[in-house]
């Protein structure tokens, strides 16, 4: 590598350029535009001020992710208590109030698998990083993919 002291990059940052040859060149202009911190988000919310930021903004807050938490155990129980009605259910096939029930935990499955679409596009549009390289939102989008699959088709 190559080291020049004479580029914008270093006046600025008072730290000399690096060129870079080969299969990283392009990746980096110059020292310039890596972040002094990358967990410092202000200049990304300087950039996006509209939806983008707004939804940033709203999915970085404790308050979104605790509700979250609580829709996400909350899901956990109907699930349990649904799998516990399958059962009664299986058993006793004819039973019009375990029906019934069924009937309104797969409606509640709807709602929740509804509210969690809308949590995946918040967290998607207001990703301060390529949607490619956050795994957690690949993770969580693959997990309400397959139950907005469920919901729908089985």
């Amino acid at each position: 590598m190559e080291r020049g002291v004479s580029s914008r990059a270093s006046r600025v940052s008072g730290l000399p350029s690096v060129k870079v040859r080969g299969s990283m060149a392009g990746s980096v202009s110059s020292i310039a535009d890596i972040p002094e911190n990358p967990n410092d988000k202000s200049e990304y919310l300087k950039e996006h001020e509209g939806l983008r930021g707004i939804c940033y903004r709203l999915s970085s807050t404790a308050t979104f992710q605790g509700v979250t938490m609580l829709i996400v155990t909350a899901n956990i129980i109907m699930v349990a208590w649904q799998a516990n009605l399958e059962v009664k259910r299986f058993l006793a096939p004819d039973d019009e109030v375990l029906s019934a029930r069924f009937k309104r935990l797969w409606m509640t499955e709807i709602g929740f698998t509804v509210v969690f679409t809308i949590e995946i596009v918040i967290r998607a549009i207001g990703s301060p990083v390529p949607l490619w390289m956050d795994r957690w939102l690949i993770f969580d989008s693959t997990i309400v993919l397959l139950g907005a699959v469920d919901v729908l088709i089985l």
